[in-house]
């Protein structure tokens, strides 16, 4: 059934910080079905597909997690889909603090999965340091009919 849906970025971000490896210390999921390839909980974050809908809402939450998370902030953050259709009513999507948030388009056709970034940038209060960082996850647009795939 269409309807809007929240992805959630867990992030230690901490240990990202300070040079470690993404795909270690990122985890996606979100409030719809969405999975790492062969049903897994965890896997890197670009093997993550979201089943959303044309014309809802998709909200991506940042949730930093671990040893002083306290002290960093989500200073800006977009998404783009630098290879695919134009998926997003306005488009690069920004980011509103933790979120960013954006309406797809009521036109985009049946079963298009398409792979996006989301590139964010993280301040440490205390030093007034800041880091980019990209996770580039996938969305399957108007999965139909909304079945759970079959993993073998």
């Amino acid at each position: 059934m269409p309807r809007n849906v929240m992805i959630n970025l867990s992030i230690q971000i901490e240990d990202l910080f300070n040079g470690g490896i993404l795909d270690n210390l990122c985890e996606v999921k979100d409030d719809n079905g969405g999975s790492y390839p062969g049903g897994s909980n965890r896997g890197k974050p670009a093997e993550f597909t979201s089943k959303v809908y044309g014309a809802n809402k998709v909200t991506w939450k940042f949730d930093f997690e671990g040893i002083n998370s306290e002290f960093f902030r989500v200073i800006e953050a977009e998404i783009i889909a630098p290879n695919g259709p134009q998926i997003f009513s306005v488009y690069p999507l920004r980011s509103n603090g933790n979120n960013i948030s954006g309406k797809l388009n009521e036109s985009i056709g049946q079963d298009v999965e398409v792979k996006y970034d989301i590139s964010f940038r993280v301040k440490r209060i205390q030093t007034h340091v800041e880091k980019t960082f990209i996770i580039d996850p996938k969305l399957k647009i108007n999965p139909s009919p909304f079945v759970e795939e079959e993993h073998q």
